[in-house]
């Protein structure tokens, strides 16, 4: 995952003196994850099948705070994207912890355990 994300928006805009037309964001980090928590939780439906998400708006905005890099454009100018660029950020935020879930969920590979038969145990 890299280690920044340049989200593109739909229009141009200026605030704070600054225009800008994309959104730089830095990928969460442990201390980001444990003050704030899931951005979204995944339920099955009551009979077991189906999937809901619960999306927590409050901890997207505080991931927006911590995550916006300065001067690309900073957090201070994001408050007034209309609703298109708002959903973008919001998405961009929450793909974050998709990607990274995908990745954890991926089998490892166990190939170079079987190249190097001297980290294999032996009887």
């Amino acid at each position: 995952m890299s280690a920044e994300k340049s989200i593109p928006l739909s229009r141009k805009y200026e605030a704070h003196g600054q225009v800008f037309d994309s959104v730089v964001l830095r990928a969460p980090k442990l201390r980001d994850h444990i003050a704030i928590g899931d951005p979204i939780e995944a339920h099955r439906g009551p009979d077991g099948n189906g999937r809901f998400v619960v999306e927590y708006l409050d901890r997207i905005e505080a991931y927006l705070d911590r995550l916006a890099v300065p001067g690309k454009p900073g957090r201070e100018c994001l408050d007034d994207l209309d609703l298109t660029d708002s959903i973008r950020l919001k998405e961009a935020v929450i793909d974050f912890f998709t990607e990274a879930r995908e990745r954890l969920a991926k089998p490892t590979n166990s190939s170079s355990v079987a190249a190097n038969p001297s980290t294999s145990s032996a009887t």
